[in-house]
This record gives structure tokens, sequence and C-alpha cells, in this order.
């Protein structure tokens, strides 16, 4: 048992971790011998959408291929989610909070495509679906796209998102999705070390696309154990909003500098992802009753 705990923590939790690091400290080199990537061009984002498909082939199996629509698809709606981050981070990087009308349409279709792909169709939970995705680009931009902290404050709301979906699914009895959502946290940890307290790259949509897809794709397979579990993923959603509840927050004006923002907003998560947790268990109980 011992040995089985070991190698999941080596393997989903502490290697995509370092790999997200290493990777990135490679492009920043290789960006600074000017024959490579900028990393103002936000690239090193996409490592995280690469730790996530690896972790997610290594704990249910090598993929289908040719894949097949389904929620198991997530190393193919991953690969296909940074492709189109990767072509947007190149010809059109993120440069303000506000999408034009084309990019804002690739967003909506690239959402509605992401739910019929992972659904296997459309249903009655596709505007509910599309609504989550909606918040979730929305507000990983918003907060994502500031110039000085965005990387950061980005990056922790995935982290804690990310923790607070592996909590409800390891209480709905889903440990694949648990160990595969930790393994999600600690990739972007492994971003989060590159960008604070000093920032190094931008937020753009290799990140918002497939780090926040990977978010996605972790709550539809949460939904499709049981619709019971949406208050839970509603609350885990409250994450997202942490910057705005910091705003509101009477607190020391040391606990408000720009270096102290991330950690923060990863502290007041926790009350949203602790009822998320309860919501869990009520759900739980409801399904045993």
């Amino acid at each position: 048992m011992i040995e089985y705990l070991s190698k999941i923590w080596i393997s989903s939790y502490l290697t995509p971790f370092l790999g997200v690091a290493v990777l990135v400290g490679l492009l920043k080199l290789t960006a600074k011998g000017g024959t490579g990537f900028n990393p103002q061009r936000s690239l090193p984002g996409a490592s995280v959408g690469v730790a996530f498909a690896w972790v997610s082939a290594l704990v249910l199996g090598s993929p289908e291929f040719p894949p097949i629509p389904g929620s198991g698809a997530i190393v193919s709606t991953t690969a296909t989610l940074l492709l189109l981050g990767v072509l947007l981070d190149y010809f059109l990087p993120i440069q303000n909070l506000n999408f034009r009308l084309w990019e804002t349409v690739i967003v909506i279709v690239s959402g509605i495509a992401l739910i019929a792909w992972l659904r296997a169709g459309l249903d009655l939970w596709t505007v509910f679906l599309l609504l989550i995705w909606g918040i979730l680009v929305f507000r990983l931009l918003k907060v994502g796209a500031q110039i000085r902290i965005g990387m950061a404050s980005a990056t922790a709301m995935m982290i804690m998102a990310a923790c607070g979906l592996a909590a409800v699914s390891a209480i709905a009895g889903l440990p694949a999705d648990a160990e595969i959502a930790i393994g999600l946290a600690a990739a972007n940890l492994g971003l989060f070390v590159w960008n604070w307290p000093k920032q190094r790259f931008v937020f753009g949509f290799c990140l918002l696309l497939a780090g926040g897809g990977a978010l996605f794709i972790l709550a539809v397979r949460l939904l499709e154990e049981s619709a019971t579990f949406a208050p839970s993923l509603v609350l885990v959603g409250f994450v997202l909003f942490a910057d705005t509840a910091l705003g509101r927050i009477p607190l020391p004006s040391i606990l408000r500098k720009q270096i102290a923002i991330p950690l923060m907003i990863a502290v007041i998560s926790l009350l949203p992802l602790a009822l998320a947790a309860a919501a869990a268990l009520i759900s739980v109980d409801f399904l045993g009753s």
C-alpha cells in the first residue's frame, strides 16, 4: 500500500510539478538565447495542458485512437484546446481584458464543441455547462490579463479550483478523477513558481483554453457521475471570484501588496472549497438514501 501511494505521489503529483517547472525554465532559457520562443507570447502556459494530458493518460490509460466522443476523451480534447491556444497566442496574444468579436466567437464555439464532444451530443445540460465555460473564461481572462501580478493570481485560482475538484471527486468516490485533479493543481503550481513573486510571463490563450479547459473537463466528468454534484461545482466556481472578495475584505495594507495578492486569493478560496466539500457529502448521502 505504501509503495502504491508513493508511486502515485511521484507520478501524478511530483512529476507534473517538476515537469512544468523544468519545461517553463527551458523555454525561458531558449528565449534568452534569442533563437526560440518569446516568453512574452505566453507559450509557457501550454505546459499546464501538456502535463494535464500526460497525467490523464497515466491514470486512465492510453487514449483511444481515433478518439471517440465522451468524457473519457481527455487527451484528445486537451490537445485540441492546446493547439487552438498556441495558434491564437502566436497570431494574436491577449493584450487587454476585452476579446474582439472574432475571438469571442472562437471561444464560444470552442465551448459548444467541447460540450458536444464530452457529452457525445448536446442535451439539456448544455446551457448550464456553457454558462460554466463562459464564467470560467471570463474570470480567468479578467484576472490573468492584469499587467503586474495577473499570471500568478490566475494560476493561484486554478490551483485552488483543481484542489476543490479533487476533494469533491474523492468524496464522490472517483479516485481517478481526484488524482488527475491534484495532478492539474501540481502542474499549475509548477507554472506559479515562475511567476511569483515576480511575474516573468504573460497570461495567454494556451493557459486560458487548455488550463481552464482542464478544469471544465473535470467538472463535466463529475456531473456525469450525478447531477446532484452541481451545487458543489457552483461553490468551487466561487474560487474564481476570490479576487473580488479580496477587494471587499478589510485587511492590513501589507496583505494588499501585489506580492501577497495570489496568496490571499488562495486563503480566501478555502471557504468556498470547504462549502463545496460539505455539499458533496450531502450529495453522497442523498444518493445513498
